[in-house]
């Protein structure tokens, strides 16, 4: 039996209630997330999960999700969330606490620092625990702005099973730029 923490309960909520379309969402043949200012590549044994993606509004909603080892008590799940965000990178890395402990209680941000995506774009890393004993589980994820949109993309599992290093190289395949203008 898989014990599942608010967490994955979460997530798995809010990817299932999304319906509605978004005009850049990617094609769902593809495991590989891109729109005009984002781009994200799956490491090797994550598979991609299918959904319609919401319309993007000013709250975090999922435009990508990946899984590994689905169904095993070591499952990672990967999302992609974005809300509409004109604002600082700053300003979007608070929302996305709050959005967060919203969403899951007992969350706990243990760690945040300002780094650089792959391809240099500054974002915010973020660790969190959610829960207690066998069901608790960490979340890490990078989180900045591209000028139209704030972006968030994380990785989660169990405490123990998951590492901050292996959350680094599933993530690694992040690129964001500033949104083109038209």
């Amino acid at each position: 039996m898989i014990v599942r923490s608010n967490l994955f309960v979460a997530l798995m909520l809010l990817l299932a209630q999304s319906t509605s379309a978004q005009p850049t969402a990617p094609a769902a043949t593809t495991a590989t997330y891109d729109d005009p200012a984002a781009h994200f590549d799956p490491q090797n044994g994550f598979e991609r999960i299918q959904f319609t993606p919401a319309e993007l509004g000013d709250k975090l909603a999922p435009v990508a999700g990946y899984v590994k080892f689905p169904g095993r008590p070591e499952q990672r799940i990967l999302s992609i969330e974005m809300a509409q965000w004109d604002r600082g990178r700053s300003p979007f890395e608070a929302e996305f606490e709050q959005e967060m402990r919203g969403r899951i209680p007992d969350l706990l941000i243990k760690s945040k620092e300002l780094t650089t995506l792959s391809n240099g774009m500054p974002a915010y890393w973020i660790k969190a625990l959610a829960g207690e004993g066998f069901t608790a589980s960490i979340e890490f994820a990078y989180v900045t702005v591209d000028g139209r949109r704030g972006i968030a993309a994380s990785i989660a599992g169990r405490v123990g099973e998951l590492t901050e290093e292996e959350a680094k190289d599933a993530l690694k395949g992040l690129a964001v730029v500033v949104y083109p203008e038209r």
